[in-house]
Formats: structure tokens, C-alpha cells, sequence
């Protein structure tokens, strides 16, 4: 489970997919197959004097290709996935899932074309990534993410 915040679009970050289950309001259940999708506003990509052409995501083994940076203006996003109880942060995959996977061990895994996103033509910057290591694999008191 992760937490969920209704009105983070007003901050111009939202979760796209998945949603809350019916009834809940503050956490989303992710398991190791979903797609995590976050939507970013353009208007985040330009505050004050600094302008951004778009987000470089980590080049992981599901992104397909990694662009020449040169010449763009790039706001770097890293997603740090945390212990909901311990508050440990977590990067790797457990060597559960690691023999589960083989060489896909990024942790989380970024989903892309490239690793470079930029905006689409309604505005929006979609980041997209799996948590691929069950939260119950971790320190026993963490059975969920954070």
C-alpha cells in the first residue's frame, strides 16, 4: 500500500493509476504487477526564471532508450520508496524477488520509451514505474510501502 492524497493536484503531482479502492481515501494497494503512474502539470516544468523541457527518469532495464541530454534543461525525478512502519528506505530488490526477476533488479522499475519525458500535448508529464519486491519480503514489520 502506498498513501494517497486526494488533492495533490493542486500541487501539480498526481497519482494517475492506480486509484483508491471504493470507500478508501488514503492508501492505494500496489502489487509487484501494477503499474504506477504519476502525472506531472507542464507548469511544473517552469517556476520563476527556470525553465525545464522535461524529466529524466533513471535509465532501468525498461527503458527502452536513454537520449542525449545535451542542449535540454532536465528536472532529475527519483522516486524513494520507504517502510510504512521502519521508514527504511528501500533501492534493491529483496534476493527473493532478484532470483525471481533475474537482471530486471531496478527498484523502483521506470517503464518508458526513453528516459527522457516530456510533455504530451494535453500538458501532462506521465511517469511510469513497478515496484517489483513484495513490501511483505522486507524487515518483518514492514508490510507495506510508504
Amino acid at each position: 500500500m502506498i498513501p494517497y492524497e486526494p488533492h495533490s493536484a493542486e500541487r501539480e503531482i498526481e497519482l494517475a493509476s492506480p486509484r483508491p479502492a471504493k470507500g478508501e481515501t488514503t492508501r492505494v494497494v500496489v502489487r509487484r504487477d501494477t503499474l504506477v503512474i504519476l502525472s506531472f502539470n507542464k507548469q511544473i516544468l517552469s517556476r520563476g526564471k527556470d525553465t525545464y523541457n522535461g524529466l529524466k527518469i533513471p535509465k532501468t532495464s525498461s527503458v527502452n532508450k536513454e537520449e542525449c541530454e545535451s542542449g535540454k534543461k532536465l528536472l532529475h525525478l527519483q522516486v524513494r520508496v520507504l517502510g510504512a512502519t521502519t521508514q527504511a528506505p528501500y533501492d534493491t530488490l529483496c534476493r527473493i524477488c532478484k532470483a525471481r526477476v533475474g537482471d530486471k533488479d531496478a527498484f523502483p522499475d521506470f517503464r518508458a520509451k526513453s528516459n527522457i519525458l516530456v510533455p504530451q500535448k494535453n500538458g501532462r508529464l506521465l511517469a511510469a514505474f513497478t515496484l517489483a519486491c513484495c513490501s511483505k519480503h522486507r524487515q518483518p514489520e514492514d508490510l507495506e510501502y510508504w
